[in-house]
């Protein structure tokens, strides 16, 4: 009926049954250059099952061959680092049909006036691919603080260290107000993931309350965060790295950190607000409706 159909991605499911490309604490590849991901079948990449794994698979490579991803007038990713997966993978898809749009993080309503801590802030899942573990071992036996917020299956193993750890402090699942207010008092946000994500709203979020971002510089949070400017970046998967980084943004005076986090609410204004998606949005139907 020569309705335009439009696709976001919001992971890499297309290229891959794993999602994320990340499997058994490693980053899982194979995928991307095979007409049949065989190799993804065998490892399980998919809820550790053989048959859920295979047919995921077969959907897709079954898709493939009848071109139904050709008839997709337009494929919208959260970041440009995404597109490069796809425009290298087997799916032959013209690069001209990829359009970034990145996710928005509403502006706090009421900020609040408040004074900054010492304390380093980490919100996320309590997961492999999020890097907790670097992060841990980072922050053990260190004079800095840290200051996690989430759950996952990690749950217990971060519970072990902050009783362990004095410097480490759970503070569980908080709610969005909760997470703003800490976000508005932390020293700075670290970011350690170790798979390629797709975007880091949590990255943005912390833009928008005026938080600078120490990320590991892998997927797109290295684009996100401007190294040296609205943040910093460090060796993905390496505490020593982290811990190198923390010890220089010690050693910023005030003036120099709080322009650092004026970057960064600059980027958020300049990129992630929610006006700025309502008007690509708007812009980008009209000229697919031409």
């Amino acid at each position: 009926m020569k309705i335009p159909l439009v696709i976001t991605l919001h992971n890499f499911r297309l290229i891959c049954p794993s999602g994320t490309l990340f499997y058994q604490k490693e980053l899982f590849t194979a995928s991307i250059y095979k007409d049949f991901p065989f190799k993804a079948v065998k490892n399980k990449v998919y809820r550790n099952s053989y048959v859920q794994t295979f047919w995921l698979a077969f959907v897709n490579w079954f898709h493939k061959k009848i071109k139904t991803f050709k008839k997709v007038d337009a494929f919208i990713c959260p970041s440009p680092f995404m597109i490069d997966f796809f425009k290298k993978s087997t799916l032959n898809i013209d690069e001209n049909k990829f359009f970034v749009k990145p996710n928005f993080s509403e502006k706090p309503e009421k900020p609040e006036k408040l004074n900054r801590k010492n304390d380093f802030l980490y919100v996320g899942r309590l997961t492999e691919e999020k890097g907790i573990i670097c992060l841990l071992e980072a922050f053990k036996n260190s004079n800095n603080v840290i200051r996690i917020v989430g759950k996952g299956p990690l749950k217990s193993l971060v519970e072990d260290f902050a009783l362990k750890y004095k410097n480490i402090n759970y503070l569980g699942f908080l709610s969005k107000e909760e997470i703003i207010l800490e976000m508005q008092q932390a020293n700075a946000l670290i970011f350690p993931s170790v798979w390629y994500e797709p975007f880091g709203l949590t990255i943005t979020e912390a833009f928008s309350n005026k938080c600078a971002v120490f990320a590991s510089n892998i997927g797109a949070p290295k684009t996100l965060v401007v190294h040296g400017e609205n943040g910093f970046h460090f060796d993905v998967n390496n505490s020593s790295d982290l811990i190198k980084t923390l010890q220089n943004w010690n050693n910023f005076n005030d003036f120099e950190k709080q322009q650092i986090r004026l970057n960064a609410y600059k980027s958020y204004q300049e990129n992630y607000t929610a006006q700025k998606h309502k008007n690509f949005i708007n812009e980008f139907y009209k000229s697919i409706l031409k």
